[in-house]
């Protein structure tokens, strides 16, 4: 399943080789040097050295978290995810704020390069 990530774009390029071997990865440019990424893993190996990177900001979960805010995530109740206010105002440079939620940013991710999304199906 895709998922949305916000990191570095240095972090992003170095790790490339962690991405599902087939649909790869896609992202879109935001400010100061990070992009949001759309990916998945062909291992949970690879999928969990990627969340382990101190950098690296999980999105929701597309299937069971779509309606949370992602100012929500600012709280420290949701401290594993890694997202910090940084990565939300790197997402504002793309029009994303806090009060959207992952399948806003599907929708806003998706018109600026159409490979930047959960599924086609979504």
């Amino acid at each position: 399943m895709r998922r949305f990530y916000v990191a570095p774009k240095s972090i992003w390029r170095a790790h490339v080789d962690l991405f599902h071997s087939r649909i790869g990865s896609h992202y879109v440019d935001l400010a100061g040097g990070m992009v949001l990424v759309s990916t998945d893993f062909d291992n949970p190996a690879a999928e969990e050295k990627w969340h382990l990177h101190p950098e690296v900001a999980r999105l929701w979960n597309s299937t069971t978290e779509q309606s949370s805010k992602l100012s929500d995530l600012l709280l420290p109740a949701h401290a594993r995810k890694q997202f910090t206010q940084a990565h939300l105002a790197a997402l504002n440079s793309i029009g994303i704020t806090g009060e959207h939620t992952v399948a806003d940013v599907h929708r806003i991710a998706s018109t600026l390069h159409p490979g930047c999304r959960l599924s086609s199906e979504y």
